[in-house]
């Protein structure tokens, strides 16, 4: 689940209206989950792979190197008409 929240401005909470209607009530924002990278690998035909990175991890050289093979592996399994002979 991706969620993306516009929170209002001062100037647009402060909008007038007129004394015989309410004011609009204002929901309590509460901090996201937080962010959560994910990598979607595809080609004409569609998704092959979405790779989310685990939670407090990092780009690196290793992590780089799980998501090539398990591209290549996840390829293999799903386009293997397209796999050069």
């Amino acid at each position: 689940m991706v969620r993306h929240i516009e929170p209002e401005t001062r100037r647009q909470s402060t909008d007038w209206h007129r004394p015989q209607f309410p004011r609009k009530k204002k929901l309590k924002m509460f901090p996201s989950a937080g962010k959560v990278m994910i990598t979607v690998f595809g080609d004409c035909e569609g998704v092959i792979l979405v790779d989310p990175m685990p939670r407090g991890k990092t780009v690196n050289a290793d992590a780089y190197i799980r998501t090539l093979a398990e591209i290549r592996k996840r390829f293999k399994r799903v386009r293997p008409h397209k796999i050069p002979m």
